[in-house]
């Protein structure tokens, strides 16, 4: 599907469920709101990441980073690996220096793998049974959820076990029966047969240490913890950044472990540029009670295919797209090179102005590089779309009958962003709908 079509789609389904939610029938405001729904946008400016290959490997070297039997049973050289897994490979498989990493790069470049294939070739070789030796980290019981079936079938291949323990851990079997040999589902089993990787929350995790039924695995796992992934890292922030710091000292502690002793990988939201990496190192270096020096942070780069610039200005003409290719050239260079680009940021780049700028010729012109072919097999741009629901606090109408929309009725001046006073005015708002 066109992004300008799930823009255009999207922002009218928006519009549809708020006017029935909030005017139902012949609601006397309902045609007020729908003018101020088709003059202020629900549908925030997109955000675009590059979508272009990543970087493989040249040679092989990585496979000395793993026992032959992992390799082997994992399939991990069914596919080439890419350059930043290789590099997290390396550090991770490094026992002398026990590096620990931050992988940020993006959607589809395979970040799990960058740390899951150490960690399970770690506890392979280094396999104890009836006690922690890795414990994972999420923010949510959904991400959980999303890598049982992955970790069930490592798990199985390698003989190893793992369980998850959260607020929907039954505390026996009276629930129903694991999927997986490897998993151990209820917390009794936790307890009785305790699998070498845990997965919780933080929350969670805190009641499993303070619990007096909890206690006897985690002390039979005294000095066993090898590895403490943490999933998503970006998300804890302010308070929560600050707890979780606390928290990781006091595992450490519960689990009779020094700082040395424990390897951190995390993931993270891909952060740009060489201070955004120094930042995010300085961050999990803080969260984490690592040094910093023993942190690295794995970007991962993409492959934009090299082209000429007389070939993109004959695809362009024969696509009629009216652009330079210059131009477009320097888009698929720049994107490449930050996190994302906003709508409006790509217009600029394409045309070298904000002038005329419109959501739906920005994204127009998005589709058409999109689809527009250069050489038998590649297109002229290849990018994800992210598309956000603008926060809407209420809906006010201005006080003052005197207001530049007056004319339009006393409801004519609606406006859907927070705020006390009008923006056309500067007169204080009335709120309608909470």
């Amino acid at each position: 599907m066109k992004f300008l079509n799930i823009y255009k789609e999207s922002e009218l389904q928006a519009q549809q469920s708020l006017l029935s939610l909030w005017t139902p029938g012949n609601h006397a405001l309902r045609q007020s709101i729908d003018n101020l729904l088709k003059r202020e946008r629900l549908i925030a400016e997109p955000v675009f990441q590059s979508s272009f290959g990543w970087t493989p490997v040249v040679d092989e070297e990585w496979r000395k980073c793993f026992d032959d039997t992992v390799i082997q049973r994992l399939a991990i050289d069914k596919y080439p690996p890419y350059a930043h897994q290789a590099e997290s490979w390396e550090l991770l498989s490094d026992q002398k220096e026990k590096k620990s990493i931050v992988v940020t790069s993006g959607t589809g470049s395979g970040k799990t793998e960058c740390f899951m294939y150490p960690v399970m070739n770690d506890l392979y070789t280094n396999k104890k049974d009836g006690v922690v030796q890795a414990l994972f980290l999420y923010p949510l019981n959904a991400l959980m959820e999303d890598q049982k079936d992955r970790l069930g079938k490592m798990c199985e291949k390698l003989d190893l076990t793992f369980g998850v323990y959260n607020g929907r851990t039954p505390e026996n079997d009276a629930a129903g029966k694991a999927v997986y040999s490897s998993e151990v589902r209820t917390r009794d089993d936790i307890r009785n047969r305790t699998p070498q990787i845990l997965l919780s929350n933080p929350s969670m995790l805190e009641y499993v240490m303070v619990r007096d039924t909890d206690q006897e695995f985690i002390k039979r796992s005294a000095g066993e913890l090898r590895w403490i992934i943490i999933d998503e890292a970006h998300s804890y922030s302010g308070s929560a950044a600050v707890e979780l710091s606390y928290q990781i000292k006091r595992i450490l502690c519960a689990f009779d472990v020094t700082i040395d002793q424990v390897r951190f990988a995390c993931t993270s939201a891909t952060i740009g540029g060489e201070e955004g990496s120094e930042g995010l190192r300085q961050f999990i270096a803080t969260l984490t009670g690592q040094e910093a020096s023993k942190i690295h942070i794995i970007n991962g780069s993409r492959i934009v295919p090299q082209v000429s610039e007389v070939d993109v200005q004959d695809v362009l003409d024969g696509n009629d797209v009216d652009l330079d290719a210059q131009n477009v050239m320097e888009l698929r260079q720049q994107i490449n090179q930050v996190a994302g680009m906003s709508l409006r940021e790509i217009w600029n780049v394409l045309t070298g102005s904000l002038l005329n700028y419109t959501p739906e010729g920005a994204l127009t012109l998005i589709d058409k590089l999109c689809e527009a072919k250069i050489g038998e097999n590649d297109n002229l741009l290849y990018v994800r779309g992210h598309f956000f629901m603008r926060t809407i606090n209420g809906l006010y109408a201005c006080a003052n009958k005197a207001c530049s929309h007056s004319d339009e009725s006393v409801f004519g001046a609606l406006t859907s962003m927070s705020g006390t006073s009008c923006k056309h005015c500067n007169a204080p708002m009335l709120e309608l709908v909470q």
